[in-house]
């Protein structure tokens, strides 16, 4: 089965020591790109870093659901998100 990510486009808010706000866009290649709100580009690394197994989780979802279901799974911090677009 082959994943179709329609320009999805995510703001997630994850909460640990501080408030972090990341706007992220998922590619059609399962790629991704992040941005914090204060305007730096954040690096897959930074993400890793910020979300153990983000690459991965981005990388296997099949829908919206199951990609936010996986992410809700690697951490308890998402303390809301907004998706527009979809993955299908």
């Amino acid at each position: 089965m082959s994943l179709r990510i329609n320009a999805a486009n995510l703001i997630l808010e994850v909460r640990s020591d501080f408030d972090d706000l990341y706007f992220i866009e998922i590619f059609d290649d399962k790629t991704f790109s992040v941005q914090s709100v204060d305007g730096n580009v954040l690096s897959k690394e930074d993400m890793e870093a910020a979300v153990a197994g983000f690459s991965q989780a981005v990388l296997l979802s099949e829908s919206t659901d199951d990609l936010m279901s996986r992410l809700h799974a690697l951490t308890n911090h998402i303390v809301w998100y907004q998706v527009s677009g979809a993955i299908s």
